[in-house]
């Protein structure tokens, strides 16, 4: 009875602590375990079961803004729309003060060694349809964080 309780102890802890090793060991590079659509648009928004070890920076980074947003403060986006022309740049900032972001949620996130996209689905206020709509923001490591370069919204 005592093998069995051993061997049955040992099976448990190699089944839990060997995938817990390997997402901490891959936390740089595999911040989302898997993923899985959550309907068939051509846009599907996804479900991710993240790496619990991962760099959480550049999320809680994308997090602020969109804060900043909810509160209606749309200049927060301005140092991220300096590399877009004037008409995109203001059609931008036109669309976030007229459709405010009203809730949002975690869609996915893609990393390399030097970029990391983030996906949000946001709801707007008096927004047509009911579909929440693709919020993206693309960071740079610089040296041990995580830069915000560049915002994008499907309006």
């Amino acid at each position: 009875m005592k093998l069995v309780l051993i061997s049955a102890t040992l099976c448990l802890i190699v089944i839990i602590g060997a995938p817990l090793l390997l997402c901490y060991v891959l936390r740089d590079s595999q911040p989302v375990i898997a993923c899985t659509a959550v309907d068939d648009s051509v846009e599907s928004r996804r479900r991710c079961l993240m790496n619990p070890f991962r760099d959480r920076q550049p999320e809680l980074q994308a997090e602020e803004i969109l804060r900043e947003l909810k509160n209606g403060n749309t200049d927060a986006l301005i140092p991220y729309l300096k590399d877009l022309d004037e008409e995109r740049k203001n059609r931008i900032m036109s669309n976030e003060r007229q459709y405010p972001i009203e809730h949002w949620e975690f869609g996915e996130r893609g990393q390399s060694i030097i970029e990391s996209e983030v996906v949000y689905w946001v709801t707007r206020k008096d927004y047509p349809g009911a579909q929440p709509e693709k919020v993206a923001f693309l960071f740079k490591r610089a040296g041990n964080e995580w830069k915000l370069r560049y915002f994008t919204a499907v309006y």
